[in-house]
């Protein structure tokens, strides 16, 4: 009787609205009052419209007790409630607090596709919204649940897996179990899925666990990680998508750009200097400007005019210390006659001269415009003596004159010899 009463008055609107708040005592009521109770729950918890009002008519308690219940239905039910519950910002918080973390890890070890589903889709938004939730996951082993799932053959669990993963990450001891548990091999075979989805939220897992401390982002590139890493960069054309890839890289190599650079050429640096944030750039620029030192490592970026300009490019950031590297990237380029062609029509020899001239020219705050760092100087005067010494460019270089001699008054010694 109160099955069939609660499913007729589910359907009237104006009651309907009513029903969540009562249906949420019922819950703790005798046995058989609360199986019909739950089923009315997880389907509101199912509508948007009422999904809402559950955590504050206090659902989410009895709700947490109910995924223990040994009746199979009963627990189904509850478990699909709180999935749903949990794409509700302000239900994350009492989720975790209730224990319902460490009841979902367990049922994940179920072999029914649908539960796995629902506890997936749980685990992603606690995680999600709080990290260290990450604890009561850990202690019942949920984490080795999730990697199982990593295997699983549904791309759509796959990616769960990995995302939630990602979650964890950015609470320390978790990525302790996580490294511990033999992850990272794991995520980066998933690098190679045919799934778009599930790579990209590899790369989210991958970047998290290796931005978590120096051990992780190591065994990242033990497991070989960064070259298919580097191919996901340079296939991808998407923007956000190459941004994404530029910061796991980032948190992978720690520096070490040559890593990409070996994987993917300098195609893969310049990827990584359009898409990554200043700090890379600048990371990035100052591996660029250690190859290109090498004459043999010249002659293979003279062959893309796009490259050159990149890296000429860099000169206007407003990063000091791009600027500098970038500086000295071009200043090993200008050594090249046919470089030198391609970086006069780029306007490189005018926007050093006026760089040179301008920082000669003290501002009233004390400052200098223009290539004011004193190692930036110096690679440009590198820059103006290689079209200096080439014959085509010399009775261009007049313009160039008075800051040359004004550097030459201030002192130091290596600029003086340029």
């Amino acid at each position: 009787g109160l099955a069939a009463l609660l499913e007729q008055l589910n359907h009237q609107p104006h009651v309907s609205e009513c029903l969540p708040a009562g249906l949420a005592a019922l819950l703790e009521l005798d046995v058989e009052t609360s199986y019909h109770a739950v089923q009315a729950i997880a389907q509101f918890a199912a509508d948007e419209r009422f999904r809402q009002v559950l955590p504050e008519a206090g659902a989410i308690g009895p709700l947490a007790g109910l995924l223990s219940s040994p009746q199979p239905h009963v627990q189904h039910c509850a478990l699909s409630a709180v999935a749903n519950l949990s794409f509700v910002p302000s239900a994350v918080g009492p989720l975790c607090q209730s224990g319902a973390l460490t009841v979902v890890g367990q049922m994940l070890f179920s072999h029914d596709a649908a539960v796995q589903t629902m506890c997936l889709t749980t685990l992603c938004n606690l995680l999600g919204g709080n990290a260290a939730s990450a604890d009561a996951l850990l202690q019942v082993g949920g984490h080795v649940a999730l990697l199982t799932q990593l295997s699983s053959p549904s791309p759509d669990a796959q990616s769960q897996a990995a995302m939630s993963i990602g979650h964890m990450c950015r609470h320390r001891p978790a990525v302790q179990a996580l490294l511990q548990a033999e992850t990272v091999p794991l995520l980066s075979h998933l690098l190679h899925s045919p799934h778009p989805a599930v790579q990209l939220q590899t790369v989210y897992a991958l970047g998290a666990l290796a931005a978590a401390e120096e051990a992780a982002a190591s065994a990242v590139q033990v497991a070989g990680a960064v070259a298919p890493l580097t191919t996901l960069l340079l296939s991808s054309g998407a923007v956000e998508v190459k941004q994404h890839i530029a910061l796991t890289l980032a948190h992978t190599v720690r520096g070490s750009w040559r890593l990409v650079f070996n994987a993917g050429g300098f195609q893969a640096l310049l990827d990584v200097l359009a898409a990554g944030s200043e700090a890379v750039q600048q990371d990035v620029s100052l591996t660029l400007a250690a190859l290109l030192e090498d004459v043999h490592q010249r002659g293979a970026l003279l062959a893309d005019l796009n490259s050159i300009s990149a890296i000429v490019g860099l000169l206007n950031s407003p990063n000091e210390g791009t600027q500098q590297n970038a500086a000295k990237a071009v200043a090993a380029l200008a050594e090249e006659e046919a470089a030198r062609e391609t970086l006069y029509r780029l306007g490189t020899l005018s926007h050093v001269t006026r760089s040179l001239a301008a920082a000669n020219t003290v501002r009233p705050d004390g400052t200098r415009g223009g290539a004011a760092n004193p190692d930036a100087r110096v690679s440009m005067v590198r820059v103006v003596a290689s079209f200096a010494a080439d014959a085509r460019y010399c009775n261009m270089l007049r313009i160039a004159i008075q800051p040359l001699v004004a550097m030459l008054s201030a002192g130091g010694a290596e600029g003086t010899v340029h």
